[in-house]
């Protein structure tokens, strides 16, 4: 099931949340593989997001073991830190149902419980509000300047006092301190995505902005063709890796539904038709994924607030709330599902 590709080219696979965990598993295997003495991986990747600093993390450790870098193939969701670690591949290979998702930041909200909201959420209000200001003090100048026959600084002073009126108790509800908060979060985004697209130099020019805020909603899909709008080096499986996605997909349907136990996976492809490694191999990823152990505990910033929403989470939650919200498998039916994260 887990093969490993033809050509000079190590293979990894990746299952599960972006954490330290995670991060510890993809550094060894890159160990482990280092006597193979290839310059190049590819890796693939499903995963509903996790941890921004672990995602950086993860792919410095490829580029640092790979001279030539590295290719990101992506059979189903890879969202988030998932796509954080797309930046910093020279190559992303999307297949029909695979699909990226936007870079925005994801904090805890204060005021509820297991309730996240998006770093752009007050950045968005206070751009709506200047636009809403502007198109006030135009509409009521115009009016009062045409209608009333009066002068044009009467009027801009009558503008100016309406307008006052209507936004002043608007903006006094704004907190400065969360407003600050929120900027620095998003920029943990952006930098880390310019760090891994200097080395990859696989990101369009402004692509990263459009990533970071550009798209309505966190669960937003960024298909193949979207993606190549965005990164300058997208491409649909050859067969070789087509034949591997196809033996994935038991994997990949548990991992789209939730069934898979909450545990990261992270192993190099093995050898075809290398009876040993068949064995030892697939006992081994079957002991991972049938594994009944709980996830490990989450970094300390996720866990703060500071990161990019798991969604595999959104199940966890509702589980300790004593009901259950599945995950459907269609991509398009999850754009509108509320991010909720332990």
């Amino acid at each position: 099931m887990f093969e490993k590709l033809n050509g000079d080219v190590d293979t990894i696979y990746y299952i599960g949340e972006i954490s330290r965990s995670g991060y510890t598993q993809i550094s060894n295997t890159c160990k482990s593989l280092k006597k193979n003495g290839h310059r190049k991986a590819v890796l693939f990747l499903l995963t509903f997001g996790g941890n921004p600093h672990m995602g950086f993390r993860i792919a410095r450790a490829l580029q640092h073991h790979y001279e030539d870098g590295f290719t990101v193939v992506i059979p189903s969701s890879c969202k988030s830190a998932g796509t954080l670690i797309s930046i910093g591949a020279t190559e992303l290979v999307i297949a029909d149902e695979g699909e990226l998702g936007p870079l925005d930041i994801q904090l805890s909200k204060s005021t509820e419980l297991f309730e996240q909201t998006s770093g752009l959420d007050l950045p968005q209000a206070m751009s709506a509000l200047r636009s809403g200001v502007t198109d006030s003090i135009r509409d009521v100048l115009i009016e009062v300047r045409m209608g009333g026959r009066l002068s044009t600084k009467i009027a801009s002073e009558i503008a100016t006092n309406v307008t006052t009126g209507i936004y002043s108790p608007i903006f006094a509800q704004i907190d400065p301190l969360r407003l600050g908060e929120l900027h620095r979060a998003t920029m943990i985004a952006y930098e880390y995505g310019k760090k891994l697209s200097d080395k990859s130099e696989n990101l369009k020019q402004s692509a990263l902005k459009q990533l970071i805020m550009d798209y309505p909603s966190h669960g937003f899909v960024i298909d193949r063709k979207e993606a190549k709008s965005i990164f300058k080096t997208v491409r649909s499986p050859n067969e070789n890796e087509l034949e591997i996605i196809n033996n994935l997909s038991s994997i990949i349907l548990a991992f789209e539904d939730q069934t898979l136990p909450n545990t990261v996976v992270c192993f190099p492809g093995r050898e075809q038709n290398n009876e040993d490694q068949d064995e030892i191999i697939t006992q081994e990823n079957d002991d991972e994924l049938n594994s009944s152990e709980p996830l490990q505990e989450h970094d300390s910033t996720v866990n703060e607030g500071e990161g990019f929403n798991d969604e595999r989470a959104n199940t966890a939650v509702n589980k300790r709330e004593g009901h259950i919200n599945k995950r459907p498998r269609k991509a398009s039916q999850r754009n509108n599902e509320k991010n909720i994260q332990t």
